[in-house]
Formats: structure tokens, C-alpha cells, sequence
């Protein structure tokens, strides 16, 4: 389960583990020589749970059962696809059962709370919506005795509380007018500094059961959020994320822009304070807040960080840098955690694992290894999630054929 164990994130549009199994066979002389299988596959996918349209969301529950949410996709007349609703999936004994669907967009995350006196599973999800309107579809809700509700309207939130309104993005210090003239005139109001913006993209969802603590992301809004039954009882903004514009980071902006909005060279060295984007939440086990954030424009690789949040301080801290589109944090039983990096490894996609140690001051983040990614055959991973027994899985192929994959720790 998660309590153990996209400015945006929104401009964004693992493996049945096999276990070396020793045996022995009896040699001429009598003697036991031990022969080990060589380990299975880091990543494998987990029988039932292909064919899934936009895998957003994931969490584990007791009896080895695992829960994905699905945004779903639209109609593709060129493809003959006729599209597919955003659900609810449940898995449980090797069989997928679809527990809800949604008219529109799906959930972007999915918490397991419990379950009801009739063994249904009592669910929390998120939806979020990147739209002019942020309380369009920006919502908390429950998936209740097979019932969906909406419990906190987390757009109408940002709207009336911006939580970053008085927190400064942009250049740090002022483009010169021999470069700025270089820009086109369509381009420069995005060049100058700005103030946050109400902008609300809810992206993730948490329940710790022994508080019973509900929190969220707004990947929008920039925030997270302690929800209460009759709405947002508290939030925290990251800190901006210093960064570097960079030829590579200018290039890569100009191939996917026309012709007459391409960014000049003279740009490359400008120092930037890009909006931090949270994108997942998570009760560490000793208590404090972990999030997962992305570095917003213009995107340095390296610059996503999971940050350290003390919930009854509101101190700050940068927990573990040098990330690349950290999209999901979770930890496991024993206080180690794991990232999800969308577009982490070699591009495609990473896992990684921070071993941790305990200290006088909470955890502490002793070492960071990849465990699967593109070149183990894992793509890009939405969010990872750890089961009661340690088993690992991730959602992958976000943007393809979707998938819930197991990954050998």
C-alpha cells in the first residue's frame, strides 16, 4: 500500500519478480552441490492488467489484490479505435475486475482506504483536468459500496486560495535587450516574471490509515493539500527550482514550435526559477511528508527532487535531488522508498530505490539505484507501488498500450 509501502504536469499531454530458486542434486559421491537458476526478468508484466488506456493510477490492498486507475482514451477515427472509458480496476487472484467507470476523464490516482462489511473495496481518487476553467473537473471523490461520489471540489480551492500567488517564477534576473530583441514579440510576456497563477490540475491522492489523513497534489495549482470532509484544511507550496536554460533544453523547445516562435540562442546560460510541480504525496514512515515534484520550464534533466515536508512545522527540505520527471514516491515496510520517473534511464523511463537509515531527525537517504528501466524493457512509469509483502509494481506505456508491471528489487 502507498503508506508503506504534471510550470507543469500538465504540458506532459514493473514484473512478476522471479526468485533465484537453489536446488540440490545429489552428485556420484554423494555430495550436495547447489545450483542456482539465473534470476527472471526485472520486468514483467502482470497477466490481466494489459490493454489499459492511460494507467494513471495505482495502489496494492491486502490478499495480494492491486488497484489501477485508467484515464482513458478518446475515439481515433484513423485507427478504427473506438476509445475507452476512464475506470476503476481491481485485480485479485489473476483476474482484472472493472469496479467503475467514469463518463469522462478518469482518475489521475487511486488510494486503497479499506473495505465496506460486504467486502467492497473503499476507494479515494482523484481527477484532474487541464482546462481554462480549473473547477471544471478537478475533484477529490469515493468509490463507496461500488458507488462514485465527489467529496472536495479541489479546482474551486485553487481558485479561491492560489496558494502560490505570492511566490515569483521566471528569469532571475533580466533578459538583455540585444537577446530579448531576438525573440519573437508572441513569445516575450512568457520571458518576464510572474506571479502564480490559478491553475489547478489535482494529480494525486494519499490515505494514511493511522491518522486517517487525506492528501493530494495539485499539479496545477502547485500545492499540496490536507483535505478534510468539508474541504482543503491546510496546503504547502515547494519552493521554486532554480535551473539553467541550456542550448540542449533550447532545441528541444524549437523542434516542436513553428517556424516564427522559435527561441534564439542567446537564451542558453539565462538562470530561471521554474514552478515546482508536485506530483505525488506520501506519509513516510516516520511521520513526515514526501513529494515527488518536477522542476517546471524549462525542464533540466536532473532537476526533479523528492521533497521532505514537516507536516507540524511546515519546514521544507530537499530530500533526494538529481531526478529526472519524478512523477510518483512510495515506500515500502522497511523505510526504503521508491521514485517512478516518467521519462527517466535512457529517456524511456526509470524505478529507482532509495535506501534510507533512521536518524534523530527522521529519515535519511543514504544511496539511490535504478532497479528497472527502458533498457530493462520498462516505459514510462506513471507510479509505483509497494505491497504489504514488498512486491513491487508500476504502471507503464502511459502513452501507448498501457500495462501494471512487477519489477525484481
Amino acid at each position: 500500500m502507498k503508506h508503506e509501502g504534471t510550470s507543469r504536469a500538465r504540458r506532459w499531454g514493473v514484473a512478476v519478480a522471479a526468485l533465484a530458486v537453489g536446488f540440490a542434486m545429489a552428485s556420484p559421491a554423494g555430495a550436495h552441490t547447489h545450483h542456482h537458476q539465473p534470476p527472471g526478468p526485472k520486468v514483467q508484466d502482470v497477466p490481466g492488467l494489459g490493454g489499459l488506456a492511460g494507467p494513471f493510477g495505482l495502489d496494492t490492498g491486502p490478499g495480494g489484490r492491486i488497484y489501477v486507475s485508467t484515464q482513458g482514451a478518446p475515439p481515433d477515427e484513423s485507427t478504427g479505435f473506438p476509445g475507452a472509458p476512464g475506470s476503476i480496476i481491481e485485480w485479485k487472484f489473476g483476474t482484472a475486475t472493472t469496479l467503475a467507470t467514469f463518463p469522462g476523464q478518469g482518475p489521475s490516482d487511486i488510494v486503497f482506504k479499506g473495505f465496506h462489511k460486504g467486502g467492497k473495496a473503499d476507494l479515494l481518487y482523484v481527477v484532474g483536468k487541464e482546462d481554462d476553467s480549473p473547477t471544471e473537473i478537478n475533484e477529490l471523490g469515493r468509490l463507496s459500496n461500488g458507488q462514485l461520489q465527489t467529496l472536495v471540489d479541489l479546482g474551486q480551492y485553487e481558485a479561491d486560495a492560489n496558494p502560490d500567488q505570492h511566490q515569483s517564477y521566471g528569469p532571475i534576473s533580466s533578459i538583455p535587450d540585444e537577446c530579448l530583441a531576438q525573440v519573437p514579440e508572441a513569445l516575450r510576456p512568457m520571458l518576464a516574471p510572474y506571479d502564480g497563477i490559478v491553475d489547478s490540475n489535482a494529480y494525486s491522492v494519499e490515505y494514511d490509515p493511522w491518522t486517517r489523513a487525506v492528501l493530494a497534489t495539485d499539479a496545477g495549482g502547485n500545492s499540496v493539500l490536507l483535505v478534510g470532509r468539508d474541504g482543503v484544511k491546510h496546503s504547502w507550496v515547494l519552493p521554486p527550482v532554480p535551473q539553467t536554460v541550456t542550448q540542449e533544453g533550447i532545441d528541444a523547445i524549437n523542434a516542436e514550435s513553428p517556424p516564427d516562435q522559435q527561441l534564439p540562442g542567446c537564451l542558453a546560460g539565462l538562470q530561471w526559477n521554474g514552478e515546482p510541480v508536485p506530483t505525488s504525496v506520501v506519509m513516510g514512515p516516520d511521520r513526515m511528508l514526501y513529494v515527488s515534484s518536477l522542476p517546471g520550464f524549462p525542464e533540466a534533466p536532473g532537476s526533479g527532487a523528492i521533497y521532505r515536508i514537516n507536516p507540524w512545522t511546515g519546514e521544507i527540505t530537499k530530500w533526494v535531488d538529481g531526478l529526472t520527471s519524478a512523477v510518483d514516491v512510495t515506500f515500502d515496510r522497511w523505510g526504503n522508498a521508491y521514485v517512478a520517473e516518467l521519462f527517466g534511464g535512457n529517456g524511456g523511463g526509470a524505478v529507482k530505490k532509495v535506501s534510507t537509515r533512521w536518524t534523530w531527525g527522521g529519515l535519511k537517504p543514504t544511496s539511490v539505484k535504478t532497479l528497472a528501466s527502458d533498457a530493462d524493457g520498462l516505459l514510462q512509469p506513471s507510479r509505483v507501488a509497494v505491497s504489504d509483502h514488498g512486491a513491487i509494481y508500476a504502471t507503464a506505456n502511459l502513452f501507448g498500450e498501457g500495462k501494471v508491471v512487477r519489477i525484481r528489487g
